[in-house]
C-alpha cells in the first residue's frame, strides 16, 4: 500500500505542476463575437404604429407572427386591425413594396 505521505507528495506535486503551467503556458484569447449584419435601412420596412387610446390592440391578420412596434415586414400586402374596449375597431389594407421607406402610422379609434 502507498503510505499517505507518498500520496499527499504526489497530489502537491501534481497540483504544483498545473499552477506552474498556467503562468508559463500564454493564454489564448477569445475570439472576439461576430459584428451582427446589418441590412440597410431602406431594404427593410418597419411598421410603427401609434395608436389613440395608447393601450389599443393592434393586429396584423394575415401573419402568424404578434405585432410588435417596429417589427420588420417584408413586401407584400397586410390587414391591419385595431381595436380596444369601449372603441370602434379599426381595419386598414398596408401594401408595403420593395424599398418603401418606414412611416409611423396614427390609428385614433372613435368610441362606441
Amino acid at each position: 500500500m502507498i503510505k499517505t505521505a507518498k500520496l499527499i507528495t504526489v497530489w502537491m506535486l501534481i497540483w504544483l505542476g498545473l499552477v506552474i503551467y498556467q503562468f508559463l503556458v500564454p493564454s489564448v484569447p477569445a475570439a472576439p463575437n461576430p459584428l451582427p449584419t446589418v441590412s440597410s435601412p431602406s431594404s427593410v420596412f418597419r411598421l410603427q404604429i401609434k395608436t389613440s387610446p395608447a393601450k389599443a390592440r393592434v393586429r396584423v391578420m394575415n401573419i402568424p407572427d404578434k405585432y410588435q412596434y417596429g417589427m420588420a415586414l417584408p413586401p407584400g400586402q397586410y390587414r391591419i386591425k385595431v381595436d380596444a374596449p369601449g372603441y370602434q375597431s379599426k381595419s386598414l389594407v398596408l401594401q408595403v413594396k420593395a424599398g418603401q421607406a418606414s412611416d409611423i402610422f396614427h390609428v385614433a379609434l372613435e368610441r362606441k
